[in-house]
């Protein structure tokens, strides 16, 4: 925030400016007194089946919508618990054996709303397709989550507007 309030010191109106995924924050604007309409970023997009009920959840529990990642990093331990009661142990190698396993297509559905139900199916053996509330939740071949879609947004004087949904090709 700061380096922004020095920055429109001596701002003088016809510069843009790019800025992380990190400061995607829709009180910044108001923070640093200015609308900030010369201020463009990308982020990636929590928009996972399961992402409704997750921030339903979280605000409840929170009284403010989750921040930007935190629905990946819900995502995160959720595969991780998955995986562990699938290995059956707590074990390091035997969790990350499973952690493809917990995300695959073919089992009994798991989202974040089910998250509970899924590590009982889990633990018993049972197969589940976990899909998330930032994203499908697909792993490629290098263990990486595959298929996240991006946001390029706009700083405004109501905090931040997505301009457009940025869905890179699979494998590109």
């Amino acid at each position: 925030m700061e380096i922004f309030s020095h920055y429109y010191d001596g701002y003088e109106g016809d510069e843009v400016v790019f800025t992380t995924d990190g400061m995607m924050d829709s009180s910044l604007p108001g923070q640093v007194g200015e609308p900030m309409q010369n201020v463009y970023g990308t982020a990636p997009s929590s928009n996972g089946p399961g992402y409704d009920a997750f921030a339903e959840r979280y605000k409840s529990e929170f009284g403010r919508e989750p921040s930007i990642f935190t629905a990946n990093g819900y995502d995160a331990a959720a595969v991780i618990l998955l995986a562990n009661a699938a290995a059956g142990e707590n074990d390091g190698g035997a969790i990350r054996k499973q952690m493809r396993r917990v995300a695959a297509d073919g089992g009994t559905k798991v989202t974040p709303d089910t998250l509970a139900e899924g590590i009982r199916h889990a633990a018993a053996g049972d197969p589940v397709e976990y899909r998330g509330a930032s994203s499908e939740v697909v792993f490629d071949e290098n263990g990486d989550v595959s298929g996240i879609d991006y946001q390029y947004f706009r700083y405004d004087a109501d905090g931040f507007s997505v301009i457009e949904e940025i869905s890179p090709e699979v494998g590109a």
